[in-house]
């Protein structure tokens, strides 16, 4: 092998390797596929906090109670961004 080779697969095997320690695959596919999936999950995060807030004012005390929750509280999540999963 000549130095051009060695140093070319020494590219490929460190760049493999910051991929593995990063979590992030070598494949664009992969990467498009986990941003899709990504998009998604906020898109459904964001019909369901809007759900959330319509549903909010019909609630009763006693209602939130069963969930755990307390008006605040509800309020809080519910206005929460919705890239936010905590």
């Amino acid at each position: 092998m000549d130095c051009k080779t060695l140093e070319q697969q020494d590219k490929i095997t460190t760049s493999a390797a910051l991929a593995r320690i990063t979590g992030q695959s070598q494949r664009p596919e992969s990467r498009l596929r986990a941003l899709a999936d990504t998009l998604f999950l906020w898109k459904q995060r964001l019909v369901e906090r809007r759900q959330m807030r319509r549903d909010l004012d019909a609630m009763t005390p006693e209602m939130l109670c069963d969930f755990g929750l307390t008006r605040r509280s509800a309020e809080k999540l519910a206005n929460r961004p919705f890239w936010r999963a905590d």
